[in-house]
């Protein structure tokens, strides 16, 4: 069918996109425009605004312009008021379009891409929430002393870069595989802890106190104005 005139979709309710467009193609009156959509528009009370109708402000020759977005239901009762040729056909396009809308397989494609859509939705609050429970857990079992990980977990969502932009800022240094604070930040914002592993040997282990995680916090912040986005909702959640 070839496209006699813009439609769209809004909340599953089809509109003609340009009333104004639509009346000067069914060869009515360009100049009385103004009057005649005030008249069968704005003041008409069989039709209510932002269901049946949409108002728009348009400009055209630099001036400005009424417009609406229609409904087809109402669309089809004004091109029947014009009584022109072309209005008999944009009626009779209007109606074959609402038809093939109509149509079961089209709609159960949009069903399905409606289930599509909130699963999707479905899918990223699972992931929220996943998150949230995530850091929590971490949380609980810290006592109050954050791993580089675990803080980089907390502020960025990924912990890895955040370790390498600890290392890039000279705030901390790799030493046997662990990150260890530089001398100037060790008291101010870390606890060491000396451990060891199941074979006995010894090695230091260096954790954020809670200062210290508001202190990387900011800084990390202000060096790089954002946070990523699924953290965002977990610390503000």
């Amino acid at each position: 069918m070839n496209e006699l005139i813009k439609v769209e979709t809004i909340s599953d309710i089809q509109y003609v996109s340009s009333l104004r467009a639509l009346y000067i193609d069914c060869g009515m009156n360009k100049s009385q425009w103004s009057r005649w959509a005030k008249g069968n528009i704005s003041s008409n009370s069989f039709f209510t605004e932002n269901s049946d109708y949409i108002p728009l402000d348009t400009v055209s020759n630099h001036n400005p312009v009424v417009d609406f977005k229609v409904s087809f239901d109402m669309s089809k009762h004004l091109v029947m008021q014009m009584r022109t040729d072309k209005a008999h056909e944009y009626r009779n396009y209007l109606i074959n379009l609402e038809k093939a809308w109509n149509n079961p397989e089209v709609v159960m494609a949009r069903a399905l891409q409606i289930a599509n859509t909130n699963i999707v939705n479905y899918q990223k609050e699972v992931k929220v929430l996943s998150l949230k429970a995530q850091v929590a857990d971490e949380l609980v079992n810290t006592d109050g002393l954050y791993l580089p990980s675990i803080a980089g977990k907390i502020i960025t969502g990924h912990p890895n870069l955040f370790c390498k932009w600890l290392e890039d800022q000279k705030i901390m240094f790799h030493r046997k595989n662990k990150l260890l604070p530089f001398a100037q930040y060790t008291d101010k914002y870390f606890k060491v802890k000396v451990t060891t592993d199941r074979d006995n040997n010894s090695y230091s282990q260096s954790f954020f106190t809670a200062r210290g995680l508001a202190w990387i916090k900011a800084k990390y912040l202000k060096a790089n104005d954002m946070l990523q986005l699924d953290y965002k909702e977990v610390i503000n959640g």
